[in-house]
């Protein structure tokens, strides 16, 4: 039998005997050993035991160091025990095991920000907004990216363009105010004729009112959409993407066309469901071929 093998069995027994259930049982349910460090970092941090949880995740990342969930959790447990540099080490080597997603990007301009390395940190937030226009926290750690360069009209549309997605900013507006910067009415770039677009596909006309309600009484879009919305509007926060409109059925793109960015979300009933929407537009403007 290898170490690895008797490692998995020796700390599934563990793990089983310790909750009262069957080693037997809980062997044959065992993965591997890279998630049973995963498993034990979880159970440590719970306990409030960070450092315990940091050696078992630097365990599960070098015996998986392919799995962009052990890296990431290391990260965010370096992260919350200060060591920011390391921290932006492991996630800038998980960004090529994943791809471009915008909420590890965000994460990743936190570290950076956090660590003071404010272009890059800035170069990231940039990253997220263009991949995902719909991204309020992305726009206003933008804007605190921007108003630390010295850049005050940019991070004024940064901070305009959270507001309009539902992340007033007040701290954020007051320090630009001290320094002569309104809030621009238009911060946002042309879209180049694209339909920038927000989403939550509903099947019950009644929960869409409902819904429809709560966001003309302040609830922000994406918390809604990943409440509600499905699986990919849940991921997204709602955003579905820079749509042309000569690919859409007539009826909805002729609605969707009328829409104004960042008009009231709107009702559009579409086959028996019901989709509440709103337009909104990017920051910077598409490249056309």
């Amino acid at each position: 039998m290898s170490r690895r093998q008797l490692l998995v069995l020796v700390v599934a027994g563990l793990l089983a005997l310790g909750s009262g259930g069957c080693a037997t049982a809980a062997v044959s349910k065992v993965p591997d050993a890279a998630a049973i460090h995963a498993q034990l970092a979880r159970q440590h941090l719970a306990a409030g035991r960070p450092l315990w949880a940091l050696y078992s995740l630097r365990e599960a990342v070098a015996l998986a160091p392919g799995e962009p969930a052990y890296r990431r959790q290391l990260a965010g447990v370096l992260y919350d025990l200060g060591f920011a540099d390391q921290a932006i080490a492991e996630m800038e080597q998980l960004l090529p095991l994943t791809g471009q997603q915008d909420f590890l990007l965000f994460e990743l301009g936190t570290y950076r920000l956090a660590a003071g390395r404010i272009a890059a940190a800035r170069q990231a937030f940039e990253a997220v907004v263009q991949l995902n226009p719909g991204f309020s926290l992305g726009y206003y750690y933008l804007a605190e990216t921007l108003l630390r360069q010295g850049d005050y009209a940019s991070a004024g549309r940064a901070a305009a363009l959270a507001q309009r997605l539902g992340l007033p900013g007040f701290d954020m507006q007051r320090r630009l105010a001290d320094l002569g910067i309104a809030l621009p009415p238009q911060p946002w770039a042309d879209d180049g004729g694209l339909i920038y677009l927000r989403r939550i596909r509903l099947t019950q006309a009644e929960q869409a009112h409902q819904l429809l309600q709560r966001l003309a009484q302040g609830e922000r879009f994406e918390d809604l959409a990943r409440a509600y919305g499905e699986a990919e509007e849940q991921r997204s926060g709602g955003y579905v993407g820079a749509l042309v409109p000569s690919q859409l059925q007539p009826h909805l793109a002729a609605r969707l066309q009328a829409l104004r960015p960042f008009d009231s979300p709107q009702l559009i009933e579409q086959a028996g469901d019901w989709l509440l929407v709103q337009r909104i537009a990017p920051w910077q403007a598409p490249h056309r071929p």
